[in-house]
């Protein structure tokens, strides 16, 4: 289907691409067009497409996987071994972004969006009864903490947590001292969830081993975009309270540096001509 963007929100990895050329061991090695969390108008689609029509709000998904190798035959097509993730300078020739006015989505990228405006649609990507601790109150953070309460209100701790005594931990800041500080909650068999990226961190390894922490990786997504679609939809998560600023497309320059500045922004969107 081709689709002309309306909005594009400005996430932590493209800042680092932005700013850093790359992450921890993900570099850039040629140009490569940002983006990942957009939302546009249909204004074309091709044969043997059901279920869309021109004029229609999606939401489109960044994953791309083969649905062939060994980890989409395991079920895990965010560990695709052939991902197109956009914008993605893991792979070589990089992958490249969605930061344009149209681009081309097959129809399983694409989820309706009606009853949403194109800001909301396009915070599907950062979505996702146990005691929980959530740190880093970024865009993901913020998405955890309203999914959490949705699961369970009172499912959250109290911001001065005491040490021991917590079930999971949601880490969204990829900050090494909040990782330590976030396992020392924890009690025995507890669950660590990471979910920020910013490089690799040194790990409390014995606390870990004597209390039996559990360490899981949460990396992209795939099956749970729709599912951040529906919740958007029936009003259970407010996600366009955390957009704070919009620029057009042309401005990108000032809308990276807003981005940059954390006392000032949430989450920045950059606008296209649908919007």
């Amino acid at each position: 289907m081709r689709i002309a963007l309306a909005r594009g929100g400005i996430c932590g990895s493209d800042l680092h691409d932005y700013n850093h050329g790359g992450f921890g061991a993900v570099r850039l090695r040629e140009p490569m067009i940002l983006g990942h969390e957009v939302s546009g108008h249909i204004r074309e689609i091709g044969p043997g497409v059901r279920g869309f029509a021109p004029g229609d709000l999606v939401a489109v998904s960044p994953s791309r996987p083969c649905g062939a190798c060994p980890e989409c035959l395991r079920g895990l097509p965010n560990h695709c071994l052939n991902m197109r993730f956009y914008g993605s300078a893991m792979p070589f020739p990089h992958i490249q972004g969605a930061f344009c006015e149209e681009i081309v989505a097959s129809a399983g990228q694409c989820v309706r969006a009606e009853g949403l405006g194109p800001e909301q649609a396009a915070m599907a990507g950062p979505m996702l009864g146990a005691e929980v601790l959530v740190t880093g109150c970024g865009p993901i953070g913020l998405l955890t903490i309203m999914a959490a309460r949705r699961a369970d209100p009172e499912a959250l701790a109290p911001h001065a947590a005491g040490k021991g005594r917590l079930d999971v931990l949601f880490e969204c800041s990829g900050a090494e001292a909040a990782l330590c500080a976030g396992i020392a909650t924890l009690r025995p068999r507890g669950v660590v969830v990471q979910l920020g990226l910013s490089g690799d961190m040194r790990l409390p390894m014995m606390q870990i081993t004597v209390r039996e922490i559990e360490l899981r990786g949460a990396f992209r997504f795939h099956e749970e975009f729709a599912v951040a679609i529906d919740l958007m939809r029936a009003g259970l998560i407010a996600a366009d309270n955390l957009v704070t600023h919009a620029f057009p497309l042309q401005d990108f320059a000032e809308a990276f540096a807003t981005t940059n500045d954390r006392t000032r922004a949430m989450k920045v969107q950059l606008t296209f001509g649908a919007a």
